[in-house]
């Protein structure tokens, strides 16, 4: 059953760093707190996550993500004279 914590005399810097992060990752403080509750124990499950590319999710328009993906196709190729 989940549960209510209540943190008293916060300091400015961290409560505003807070603010801050959950301002940038667009959710509410208390997802922030909750993450970092749970990676701070260990408590994270699968794989990792990383936030480092956030700022960048979702910002490409639907023409530069064509020009994106038309760029990179080459890649998903395989060179069958390589596999011989």
């Amino acid at each position: 059953m989940p549960r209510t914590i209540t943190i008293r005399d916060l300091d400015e810097a961290s409560a505003a760093w807070i603010a801050h992060e959950a301002k940038r990752r667009g959710v509410e403080e208390q997802a922030v707190l909750k993450d970092l509750i749970r990676q701070s124990i260990g408590h994270e499950r699968g794989l990792p996550v990383y936030r480092d590319l956030d700022d960048l999710a979702g910002t490409w328009t639907a023409e530069e993500a064509a020009e994106f993906r038309k760029a990179t196709e080459h890649f998903s190729r395989v060179d069958q004279d390589l596999w011989r």
